[in-house]
């Protein structure tokens, strides 16, 4: 066992083997039962500021996730089953990186540097694969639209990187950056609504946008994806004459929004019907017959009533 103290460590790796975990993360379980670990390094301590977040080993079982921060942290241990685990979010810019895992009972997000992405996609490709079963709809199969504009070709080519092996599309909505004009009864406001492309496979839902719309940060990127389980309804209603708001309710009560054109209402309503046969197909429960609403009206909405 390494006899170091693992927060002046600069590096991730994977770890195969106790003798390979660092001595101070001494509450680690004896038995050597994990699929996958992985040790992610601290932030890096300067004279003027101390760490913003410890370093973490990363461990998958064959049912759950199990995250340990460096004991002086005093931050608790991070269990969930996979079976509660219901969607995981990262958000990139430049060197910061965060992960947010959503379980059934509990969110939890984890700071790390993106100099380690590589590692870190592969840890969370190999929990997917214990994670997220395929689900096979009787539906045609879909390629990516590659020729799209110059604004979604970040958010291509993160969802090129984040698609495994076996996993097929079966709709795509895409939308470039635009303004929007938000209207009350004194003024008009504008704003941006980042590029967005969302897509729905046979294992999940998954939504990548060009930043969450908060700040004006050239280098952002929000990536999301959740279980067809993980879900419990997707509803697009119309705010005004320009836009609709698709909002993906998870079952833990968080739930993810975006703004997109009133333009493409009819899209909207191909994506939504199309991500909530995924939901009903992967509880088992193919009877229900899905009747698209014209956005037009008011909203387009399907939920599960059992929750």
């Amino acid at each position: 066992m390494l006899n170091t103290d693992s927060r002046q460590y600069r590096f991730a790796y994977e770890i195969h083997s106790r003798s390979e975990i660092p001595s101070d993360f001494s509450a680690l379980p004896k038995e050597d039962d994990w699929l996958v670990a992985l040790f992610m390094p601290g932030d890096t301590d300067t004279f003027w500021q101390p760490p913003e977040y410890p370093p973490r080993i990363f461990l998958l079982k064959s049912d759950r996730l199990l995250i340990y921060s460096h004991p002086a942290s005093d931050e608790e241990l991070f269990e969930t089953s996979l079976n509660s685990l219901v969607a995981v979010e990262l958000q990139k810019s430049l060197l910061y990186g965060a992960i947010v895992f959503h379980a059934t009972n509990a969110s939890k997000e984890f700071r790390y540097s993106t100099v380690h992405q590589k590692l870190l996609n592969l840890f969370l490709c190999r929990m997917r694969l214990q994670w997220l079963p395929f689900v096979g709809l009787d539906l045609p199969v879909i390629t990516l639209q590659s020729d799209l504009q110059r604004s979604l070709g970040q958010c291509m080519n993160e969802l090129k990187a984040e698609l495994d092996p076996g996993e097929t599309l079966y709709e795509q909505y895409s939308q470039p950056a635009m303004q929007m004009k938000d209207r009350s009864w004194f003024f008009r406001r504008s704003r941006t609504a980042p590029a967005l492309m969302i897509v729905v496979t046979n294992r999940r839902i998954i939504a990548i946008s060009a930043g969450d719309g908060k700040r004006n940060d050239p280098y952002e990127m929000v990536i999301r994806y959740a279980s067809a389980r993980g879900l419990s309804a997707v509803n697009a209603v119309r705010e005004n004459h320009d836009s609709v708001l698709l909002r993906l309710q998870l079952k833990n009560s968080s739930f993810w929004k975006y703004t997109l054109s009133a333009i493409q209402a009819s899209a909207i309503s191909r994506f939504s019907t199309v991500a909530w046969h995924l939901i009903s197909a992967a509880r088992g429960n193919l009877s229900i017959v899905l009747i698209p609403v014209a956005l037009a009206s008011s909203s387009m909405q399907q939920t599960d009533d059992s929750l």
